[in-house]
């Protein structure tokens, strides 16, 4: 049986800001990647994991627009910057679809 030892990265937002789907990512593949190349995975394993966290990552994305759209929705000013009223969705997921036509 091949000995693993996954070494993992330092977090790259060091601000304590909320990590973004695209930090966590980074920092996901950064990770996978120099297991691969220092062999505590095997390509499969690599591939494997790799589509995972790229799937999660997607996930992550979407669910970070969807609560940044009802923290929006939430406040008192929903108008656009043009001054128009921002188009009524009935909830997060509605708008989601609407604006990305349900993209993963």
């Amino acid at each position: 049986m091949k000995m693993q030892k996954i070494i993992t990265s330092k977090p790259l937002n060091q601000n304590k800001m909320k990590q973004t789907a695209v930090e966590w990512l980074v920092k996901k593949l950064a990770d996978l990647t120099f297991n691969y190349i220092a062999g505590f995975l095997t390509k499969k394993e690599y591939d494997t994991q790799c589509n995972k966290v790229i799937a999660q990552a997607k996930e992550m994305d979407k669910q970070q627009k969807m609560d940044a759209y009802q923290h929006g929705r939430d406040d008192e000013n929903c108008a656009l910057s043009d001054g128009a009223m921002a188009p009524d969705y009935e909830n997060a997921d509605e708008w989601y679809q609407g604006e990305y036509g349900g993209e993963q």
